[in-house]
């Protein structure tokens, strides 16, 4: 490559980095790092409680941030652990086990409104936490299946975070 066009994907790289804050929209959590197995306190055999996350980078323009949290390594497929729309785009921190006011649950994959944490039935599982700004409120009813969440996102996200972690059925 050369170094005039290093220079002008430079160039118009800057400004969609300034239209969006100059930060990437991140995820994190102060009780696991990325790839390192979740808290037993996070399992549904342990505790139960929804991992303390953290977010930074939120894009201008965030209306609205949904959450998902899948084992995509699930025998019968992507699993949902928890699921979640309408928590407030000032958003930096959610404790564990908690949602910011107004946030409104869909169906986890056992059924239920709730966090289910992991339980893989063998091996180890990845968990991965998504977080997507969206340009607007998703207007779904609480117990939404996740299906009736992709559609309502379609075409809304402006950035998408995830954070991945791993559980193991030995533990």
């Amino acid at each position: 490559m050369t170094l005039a066009r290093m220079l002008l994907g430079v160039c118009c790289l800057l400004p969609l980095m300034a239209a969006r804050g100059g930060d990437a929209f991140r995820v994190s959590s102060p009780a696991f790092h990325p790839g390192a197995a979740l808290p037993a306190s996070c399992s549904r055999g342990g505790g139960n409680q929804s991992p303390p996350i953290t977010l930074s980078g939120m894009p201008a323009g965030t209306q609205s941030v949904a959450l998902v949290m899948d084992d995509p390594d699930a025998p019968a497929g992507d699993w949902v652990h928890w699921i979640a729309i309408d928590l407030p785009p000032a958003t930096t921190r959610i404790p564990a086990g908690q949602l910011p006011p107004g946030a409104v649950l869909g169906t986890n994959s056992w059924g239920a409104a709730r966090y289910d944490g992991p339980q893989p039935p063998s091996g180890t599982h990845r968990y991965v936490i998504h977080l997507y700004a969206l340009d607007e409120k998703p207007h779904l009813d609480p117990g939404f299946a996740r299906a009736d969440f992709d559609v309502a996102i379609k075409g809304h996200v402006l950035a998408e975070a995830t954070l991945e972690g791993t559980f193991s059925a030995a533990r």
